[in-house]
């Protein structure tokens, strides 16, 4: 798909579909709509960056951080599970030639961008453009116009909205003023810039702190890391191997407290057979939207107040290939961090945090992983 700068294409005829977001799901949504249409929709994607495909996730560098599922689960297309396996073959990036061990493995996140790339291009058409600008209003109806960061304004009959999500900003970071405070947990430079012995206090416990603390490994940090958590939770690892799909019917009449009641008996049964619980939570992953839609609103609202948290630790999980740090602590499944709002502090070698009344340090790292 060709980028463009120029006024050309706002000129031209309305595009069938503007895409605005140009990470993974706008490019999957793009890759779907051309492959579905045999190339006749006229679509444009609205992304600043200069990559489509990247996004806050694929965006980074850094080859230790991992994507959280394994290969055999990562294809741009649910009736094709091996395309990104193939991939991988064909661009020589994993060294074993079996797809079946290419499949077990979790890659680096930085080379699924490149996929979403590389498909996008299979079926882009000379009608299709990846706009770099941003989108700041919508108006009208079919055609919508969309007016851009730059002035001009685009048209299309349809809009897809594929931002993702923006990193949030903690005033807790920029109360501290005795320490170096990083507000973004995927501002890479400024995590190695870091220095090796300094204390580290990370605000959120989920996913990008795993990233956090791989990438501190990476550098060869060694000084102290305190995880600050709402809930005290922390990733929970991957099992070696993937659990097939299980039927979630009797699951779907059920409320919040006796679905989960029935998810964990499952757990244990499967668990007494040998299979590990991760096999039982994989099994549900293709049924996600029919265990939300199941729920009226109460029942959404429950689950997001008492669930949520718990459902997330054990549903995304981290590599099994991790740093040897984050590895070992994710599956014992008790990361040492701080409840917020607690007095209890417990620390892995290296923590400590520059949060309330903690004496003032001149090399306390603090830095945003909240999500």
């Amino acid at each position: 798909m060709r980028p463009s700068d120029s006024d050309t294409t706002t000129a031209a005829a309305p595009f069938d579909v503007a895409i605005i977001g140009g990470g993974a799901a706008g490019v999957l949504a793009a890759i779907h709509l051309l492959r579905a249409s045999d190339g006749r929709v006229r679509l444009c994607i609205i992304e600043p960056r200069a990559l489509p495909g990247e996004g806050a996730a694929y965006s980074t560098r850094d080859p230790a951080h991992l994507l959280n599922v394994p290969a055999g689960g990562m294809s741009a297309f649910g009736d094709d599970p091996g395309h990104f396996v193939r991939y991988l073959q064909s661009a020589a990036i994993t060294p074993m030639a079996d797809g079946d061990d290419v499949a077990r493995t979790y890659v680096p996140r930085l080379e699924y961008g490149g996929y979403l790339r590389a498909t996008l291009g299979e079926f882009a058409t000379p009608g299709s453009a990846h706009l770099r600008d941003t989108a700041v209003d919508i108006t009208g109806s079919r055609p919508y116009a969309i007016r851009l960061a730059s002035g001009r304004t685009l048209h299309a009959a349809a809009v897809v909205m594929a931002t993702g999500n923006f990193p949030r900003s903690l005033a807790a970071t920029r109360s501290c003023t005795h320490a170096a405070a990083i507000d973004n947990a995927w501002d890479y430079t400024a995590i190695a810039a870091i220095p090796p012995d300094a204390d580290v206090c990370i605000i959120g416990a989920g996913l990008s702190m795993a990233d956090a603390v791989a990438s501190l490994a990476g550098h060869g940090h060694r000084g102290r890391i305190t995880v600050l958590s709402r809930h005290g939770l922390m990733p929970l690892a991957h099992a070696e191997g993937r659990g097939p799909p299980t039927e979630v019917d009797d699951l779907l009449a059920l409320g919040v407290r006796e679905r989960l009641h029935a998810i964990r008996a499952r757990a244990r049964s499967g668990m007494r057979d040998g299979k590990p619980w991760q096999w039982t939570m994989d099994g549900l992953r293709p049924h996600g939207q029919r265990l939300w839609r199941s729920l009226d609103d109460v029942g959404q609202r429950r689950f997001l107040r008492h669930v949520q948290r718990y459902w997330d630790i054990h549903r995304h999980r981290i590599a099994p290939g991790s740093p040897p740090g984050s590895t070992r602590c994710a599956r014992r499944g008790s990361w040492p961090c701080t409840p917020a709002g607690s007095n209890r502090s417990t620390a892995i070698p290296g923590v400590s945090t520059c949060l309330g009344d903690h004496a003032a340090s001149p090399r306390r790292t603090t830095f945003t992983c909240s999500g």
